[in-house]
């Protein structure tokens, strides 16, 4: 069960990722950006609240207090340069979805 938690963690990670950018590039004015950036952050913060109010709070206290779980890199450089692929990665994400989601429409098109 824990070696299906990652994958599955990764790809809602990425589908809610994919979604919110289409949400969020595809608005037609700043109020629906508001709306959807704040739907967005809802959602990305769903767990929490779930966690807070379902767990009990002697449970939280205990999770809370366990240490941290210490992942090794096998090499020095994907430290160095991850936040930069992270961020080249996400912004490839955002332009792909721009141009296959919101010009598919041609009133929406940039002149």
């Amino acid at each position: 069960m824990v070696g299906l938690t990652y994958p599955l963690s990764y790809v809602l990670t990425n589908l809610l990722a994919f979604t919110g950018n289409t949400f969020l590039l595809c608005s037609d004015s700043n109020q629906d950006i508001i709306l959807n950036s704040m739907a967005l952050k809802f959602i990305t913060e769903n767990d929490e609240i779930i966690f807070e109010s379902m767990v009990p709070q002697n449970l939280r206290d205990v999770t809370e207090k366990l240490p941290p779980i210490k992942v090794s890199h096998s090499t020095k450089l994907w430290g160095l340069y991850k936040p930069y692929l992270i961020a080249f990665f996400i912004g490839l994400i955002t332009l792909w979805t721009y141009s296959d989601v919101c010009l598919d429409d041609p009133a929406k098109e940039i002149a």
